[in-house]
């Protein structure tokens, strides 16, 4: 599938990292951690930080909160995070460390290009940025929305297809490759916690692709009226969190709690 070479394609393996095996593998955990915690925490962060500005607005999706004066620097950094983190996860496969790559490139475009439109009902609120300065009274005028150029919310769209679609992809086929330490060494059959872990791992990509089909139906003009005015929001939120948990289970993280 998608080019792999299930002979090839293995799980993370310490050793191809470093000659010091527990170093490596603890360290992998950690940033597989990190990300998946950054992941949770993104979508409470934004709203609750905006909850706080002079003009706060419930917005329409995730990426509308670029706008927000607030918590528009917590979203450009939190992305821009995660698309670092991404870019430097650690795979043996060739073809699993370049999407990780391609993943965290997507994640910095959708932070770096916004979406289209301020997403938010209120009759006024402050702006994050990109003012002008009027000339007969000294204070700043900001503007509601900021469009880069032509056709930018396309790029935002893309790009955040892309991380949905590749945070689909790792719940639903590499997190749940099994190498020799989730078998037992006499039969070969997979460990328990293995299992269990790779029924979560389902369960997020299940999420995660329900996420992204509701967020696809409710751009058809036909049929929007019938979702939520903030659907995008719920969605991205939701997938975020699915693609966190998996990423934490990964990490570890519940090892006590699935019985390793």
């Amino acid at each position: 599938m998608l080019g792999l070479d299930p002979e090839k394609e293995k799980p993370f393996d310490p050793n191809w990292v470093s000659p010091d095996k527990d170093a490596a593998l603890r360290s992998q955990r950690i940033l597989i951690s990190i990300i998946g915690l950054t992941a949770i925490l993104l979508p409470p962060a934004v709203v609750i930080v905006d909850r706080f500005a002079p003009s706060p607005c419930f917005r329409d999706s995730l990426s509308h909160y670029f706008y927000s004066q607030r918590a528009g620097v917590v979203f450009v950094m939190t992305l821009a995070f995660i698309g670092t983190l991404l870019s430097s996860y650690r795979a043996e496969a060739r073809f699993v460390r370049r999407l990780a790559i391609v993943a965290g490139m997507a994640g910095l475009l959708v932070a770096v290009f916004p979406t289209e439109g301020p997403g938010c009902t209120e009759a006024a609120f402050t702006a994050r940025m990109f003012g002008s300065i009027n000339a007969e009274t000294p204070m700043v005028v900001f503007a509601t929305a900021f469009i880069l150029f032509p056709g930018v919310g396309t790029i935002h769209y893309i790009a955040a297809f892309v991380l949905f679609a590749i945070m689909l992809y790792f719940c639903a086929i590499v997190f749940r490759r099994s190498g020799a330490q989730d078998r037992d060494p006499d039969t070969q059959a997979l460990l328990v916690v293995k299992r269990k872990r790779n029924r979560i791992y389902a369960a997020c990509a299940l999420v995660i692709a329900a996420a992204m089909i509701v967020m696809g139906l409710s751009q058809i003009d036909a049929i929007s009226g019938y979702f939520s005015q903030r659907v995008i929001l719920y969605g991205e939120a939701v997938a975020l969190w699915a693609f966190g948990i998996a990423w934490l289970v990964k990490g570890r993280l519940f090892d006590t709690s699935l019985g390793a």
